[in-house]
């Protein structure tokens, strides 16, 4: 999450996760991988672009389909509604 995102949050005391997950205006680059190769891919970009990845869930196979979401590398689950676009 971006420094603007994190003390704009802070100062309006919201969850800047929500944002970052419900927003649907935050332009950042939303990725999947499998777990074993998050290490290499989030290297691999940090160096390539300057930026870095964050894990922010788990997605599991499973019936019906599951997300997990992670904040501080813990699982919790968010009740917060979807993004729409209109």
């Amino acid at each position: 999450m971006s420094l603007e995102l994190l003390s704009f949050s802070e100062k309006l005391q919201v969850d800047p996760l929500r944002w970052s997950i419900c927003g649907g205006e935050d332009y950042r680059l939303l990725v999947n991988c499998r777990g074993s190769e998050f290490q290499t891919l989030s290297s691999a970009f940090e160096g390539q672009f300057a930026q870095k990845l964050y894990p922010i869930g788990v997605v599991e196979d499973g019936t019906p389909f599951q997300l997990r979401y992670l904040k501080n590398e813990k699982e919790f689950s968010p009740d917060w509604p979807t993004f729409q676009h209109f």
